[in-house]
């Protein structure tokens, strides 16, 4: 008899639980959801008024609050340095003290930041390094305040982290990404940006929540080329090559082309005439497109027209920060020379959706 009154009773202790955690993960899907729709709406704002001020607007828009920010170096032990404002509370100073870390730092600095991330009416600790290299990395890790310090709940099985836990990381030289601190309905997020051509993607990240969809908000782009739209990479320099007014509006018509911004064919077909003579293995050369580098990112392989010969034009834009164009002799891959191209951005949509972290989010 016993055996059966004991299973609704460990029902009546267990699914408590089971409901509690259920009801918190769609409260923060609730919340995550409007908080996204309060950002997007904002955004179509911000788009209409000043475009190019979205990184400032917003966190004038969504301030963090009780928030302090201190820097340290990673080359003294952190129990000889001295509590560095006022603002910070002993408690919140000794845990930091008790608390280990890692971060990679190049200049040797970490910079602080003390602040309620999930409203427990605690403080929580970010962390953010440079850490440099070919790619100019930067990474945020955020720690939970839990007892006498501040621990790591994300990532504790990874042990190769650039900075313990890791929340984002921030390219400066092949990409268009920033980082933001925002406080929308009470709840704080990361809000991490990635620009590339024809579209701007932000995120919306719970410090403390490792699941793989995020919500995020993407902008999609048309671009407008016209006769401003092309000079020389050197400024005040002469167009190299040369570039006469018949040829400028070819080009400026193949660039309109959206023809060849869209192709996705595995096997392209040539950009330019291949001659009758030439052979299979030279041909391939007229549908070759010079290889860019990390700094860019490759967009297009359109036919350049100079005095009526054909050339090869390979198209890279600085992650939506502006193109360039590299003009290619087919015939033997020679460079004759690189314009510098700006389009004119016109939106064509703002979606917001849910997309993959693991997909989207480098770490």
């Amino acid at each position: 008899m016993n055996r059966f009154s004991l299973f609704p009773i460990l029902i009546f202790f267990i699914s408590p639980q089971l409901f509690a955690t259920q009801t918190r993960s769609q409260y923060n899907l609730d919340s995550d959801n409007y908080a996204l729709t309060l950002l997007h709406n904002t955004m179509v704002e911000m788009l209409q008024s000043a475009p190019q001020k979205i990184p400032e607007t917003i966190t004038e828009k969504f301030p963090l609050k009780n928030d302090i920010d201190f820097t340290i170096s990673t080359e003294v032990s952190k129990k000889t340095i001295k509590k560095p404002s006022a603002k910070i509370s002993d408690d919140e100073w000794q845990a930091f003290i008790n608390t280990t870390f890692s971060a990679e730092s190049e200049n040797g600095m970490v910079n602080c930041k003390l602040v309620d991330l999930d409203g427990d009416g605690k403080r929580d600790l970010i962390i953010n390094s440079y850490s440099g290299g070919t790619g100019l990395f930067s990474f945020t890790g955020v720690l939970k305040r839990s007892g006498d310090k501040f621990i790591d709940i994300n990532n504790t099985k990874n042990d190769s982290q650039a900075i313990t836990g890791v929340l984002y990381s921030e390219n400066g030289r092949g990409a268009n990404q920033w980082g933001q601190w925002v406080r929308i309905n009470d709840q704080v997020y990361a809000l991490w940006f990635n620009g590339k051509y024809a579209e701007d993607s932000f995120y919306l990240l719970r410090p403390f929540n490792t699941d793989n969809k995020v919500p995020s908000i993407t902008i999609y782009y048309q671009y407008e080329y016209d006769n401003f739209s092309i000079k020389s990479e050197e400024e005040d320099k002469q167009l190299t090559p040369a570039l006469n007014d018949h040829d400028k509006k070819q080009l400026i018509k193949s660039l309109n082309n959206k023809y060849y911004f869209n192709k996705q064919q595995e096997k392209q077909e040539p950009i330019c005439p291949v001659p009758a003579d030439t052979s299979s293995e030279d041909a391939e050369h007229y549908r070759t497109k010079i290889a860019g580098n990390y700094v860019t990112q490759p967009i297009a392989a359109i036919p350049v027209w100079l005095n009526g010969t054909c050339f090869i034009g390979s198209v890279e834009s600085y992650f939506g920060r502006g193109e360039l164009i590299t003009i290619s002799s087919p015939k033997d891959l020679n460079i004759l020379g690189t314009y510098s191209i700006t389009g004119i951005r016109h939106i064509k949509s703002i979606k917001k959706e849910w997309k993959s972290r693991e997909e989207n989010i480098p770490l």
